[in-house]
Order: structure tokens, then sequence, then C-alpha cells
């Protein structure tokens, strides 16, 4: 079978032909895992470069003992589980702040500080106890202001959490590709080829915005997608995916012959594993979408990659899973990376945690 790769990264001049059928597939990278609490306007700050976002909770990590060598996490509110972590040899000076939730150290002559869970699952290398995430939440960052303001969605989760024993977290997400390659899951297409110029109004669709940004096409679709897929509690519409009940951009897709999307969550070297009562945890999630021709189905909705149904001998599927599979398998082995902060960032640190950062 034929296929082409084309992609709106390099801003190559697009060549128009002909295709039998296609998938479009969409990447995501996170900014930043944030732990404090926001209010509507500094998260609108927070998540304002981002396309989406996405909302978790986690039992509480605090730190409960330290040294210069060593730390003592506590997870959960009646502290039953202990885990001691070694720290780097180079770090000095390393103390918590009174509730545990935060860190500082110096390294190397240089002043840092952070969450204390993104501390344990750095050195513990991504160990699940300390970075499974289970996703409540997931909205567009372009409308945080109107949505947030109308809903309170991420306030009711607050509330809903106050006096638990659970943390909350606010990952902004970057759309950092969109793809497509003219090839899917079925064997022997039978799509109509699309009309002429079909790749200008698909970068019209799908393609980026002036200034890089991802185009609301993208967005939408992804949402849909990560909705569907996670079917977090606090999310009400769009977690159903259905051919039968296609969104402009699903219309779009499917008239001009795109059978299958795919979305990558996040990628190597990343704290948290999202999860849901759905979903595996995992460092990154490939997820699947059907578009099928026939408008009377409704398709397979969204689920991870390798669990789509698929034509036992489609050789781009088998293609398809394998590098799906090797990608998952190397972010998972990828070591974990930590951001921490120098002089403290109004956005990443809560006001009361500043004068205890300022102290020698």
């Amino acid at each position: 079978m034929y296929y082409f790769l084309c992609s709106d990264r390099h801003g190559n001049a697009a060549d128009r032909r002909s295709f039998v059928t296609g998938t479009l597939m969409v990447s995501t990278e996170a900014v930043h895992t944030y732990q404090r609490r926001f209010s509507t306007s500094t998260l609108a700050l927070a998540v304002g470069a981002a396309n989406l976002y996405i909302v978790t909770r986690r039992p509480r990590t605090r730190i409960v003992d330290y040294s210069n060598k060593v730390a003592t996490f506590s997870i959960g509110n009646d502290d039953s589980t202990m885990v001691d972590a070694r720290l780097p040899s180079e770090i000095y000076k390393f103390s918590a702040d009174p509730s545990g939730q935060y860190f500082k150290f110096h390294i190397e002559s240089k002043f840092a500080h952070g969450e204390s869970w993104a501390l344990a699952t750095l050195l513990s290398n991504a160990h699940p106890i300390f970075s499974r995430h289970e996703v409540l939440y997931i909205g567009k960052a372009e409308d945080v202001g109107a949505r947030l303001k109308r809903h309170s969605t991420l306030q009711q989760i607050y509330e809903d959490h106050a006096t638990t024993e659970w943390d909350i977290f606010v990952t902004p997400l970057i759309i950092s590709a969109t793809e497509f390659v003219n090839a899917d899951h079925i064997e022997n297409p039978s799509v109509a080829n699309p009309q002429h110029g079909f790749l200008e109004e698909f970068f019209e669709w799908f393609g980026k915005r002036n200034g890089g940004r991802a185009t609301n096409g993208t967005i939408n679709l992804a949402e849909h997608a990560m909705i569907s897929y996670f079917r977090p509690k606090y999310n009400n519409l769009l977690k159903v995916w259905s051919g039968q009940r296609k969104s402009p951009e699903m219309e779009f897709l499917w008239r001009v012959g795109f059978r299958l999307a795919t979305f990558r969550v996040q990628g190597a070297f990343e704290l948290a594993r999202f999860e849901t009562t759905s979903t595996r945890a995992l460092r990154s999630h490939s997820i699947a979408c059907e578009i099928p021709d026939n408008p009377r189905e409704s398709g397979f909705g969204a689920m991870h990659i390798e669990e789509i149904p698929h034509s036992g001998d489609d050789y781009f599927y088998q293609v398809m899973a394998n590098m799906a599979q090797g990608v998952d398998d190397f972010n998972e082995q990828s070591s974990p990376s930590l951001t921490v902060f120098g002089d403290p960032p109004a956005l990443a640190t809560p006001p009361d945690i500043i004068p205890w950062l300022n102290e020698e």
C-alpha cells in the first residue's frame, strides 16, 4: 500500500495530489505540572501559551524529615506510607517548608526549589507510587477565562478536595506536531479520492496559525479525543466519540476520506502518569479514534492504539502499532526530568511560600 507522510512543522510547500484514505496524527507535550492552587486569573496566565490543560489529583506527598543526604516522604493524610530517598551528593542546604509541600536547596552555587511530589517522583525514577495522577478534567487553554468563570470547574474541584488526602494539579499541554499519512487500520480501502485542493483546506483546518499556534480545529479534535478516552469525572460533554454525531472537524476528515485520528498525550521524560478508571497509568498515551466511512456507524470511539479493531494482515496498522509501542516503551523507560526554579516565580509558587524561599 502506498502512503505519504505530510507535516506542517517544516513550512514546505504543499504537494497537491490524490489520496485514497488517511490518518491524522497529533502529538502533545506537557509544559509543567503545577501543584499550587490557582484562581481563574492566575490559571489563565499559567496556561496562556498552551493549547489544552489537564486537571488531576493524587494522594498528597509531603517531606516529613530530611538532611542533606536523605529526604523522607509521606503519602496520604495518615502518614501510613513513608518512603526514604537518597539525595544527590551535589545538593547542600536542603530544606522543606513547614507544610512539607515544597523544597529548596543549593547545587553548584545555584538556588533551586520546587514541589515535593515532583522531587519524590524524580528520586524514585517515576515510581507509580509517586507518579500516578487521576485525570479529573480536560479543557482548552484559550477558553480558561470564559469557561471557568461560567462553570467554576476548577474551583469546584478545589472545594471538593479541600479536606481530603488529595492534592490537585494542573498540567498545560502544547500541541507540538500535526501530521497525516494516507493509510489507516483497514486493508484495501474503498473510500473515494478527496477533491482537488485537499491539502490547502487540510492545513486551514489542522495546520498552524500565525505565531505557530495550533489551529482551533486541531485543538477541538484533540480535546474531544482526550475527553472521550479518559472520560474525566468533571467533564460533562464530549465523552462519546461517535461517527454518527460528527463534529465539524470530524465531518471534514470524513469528507476527504480520513478514517482514523491518533493523539499522543505527553512524551518522554515526564513525571506524571495520567490515568482514570478506564485507562492505564502511563507516562504517555497513544489514543486512536475511528471516523467510519459509513455515516450510520459509530466507529470504535477513543481507545489505546494497540487495542483498536483492525484487519489482521494490514501492513500499515502493524507499522503504526509497532511504532506506537516503541515510542511508548521509550517514554516509559526515559529518565524523568525535574523542573526546578531559581528566583521565586509568581505562577509556579504560591505567594505564601515566597517568604520561606527567601530565608537563608
